[in-house]
């Protein structure tokens, strides 16, 4: 169990290194050619938020 105020350490900075790629600068599936990502967010009111990513893995 966690106590509040203290953070885990992420996988890399422990030396585990998941996946065959080096991460790109940015550290973000943006970083891979030609993945493509969206985000649009619904606000309506005080009652309605709702939202939805695409990730798009090649233009075809």
């Amino acid at each position: 169990m966690s106590v509040a105020g203290q953070t885990r350490p992420r996988a890399r900075d422990l030396g585990i290194a998941p996946g065959t790629f080096e991460p790109g600068p940015l550290n973000a599936i943006t970083d891979v050619e030609p993945v493509r990502v969206g985000h649009s967010t619904i606000v309506e009111g005080d009652d309605v938020r709702t939202g939805v990513t695409a990730i798009l893995p090649h233009g075809g």
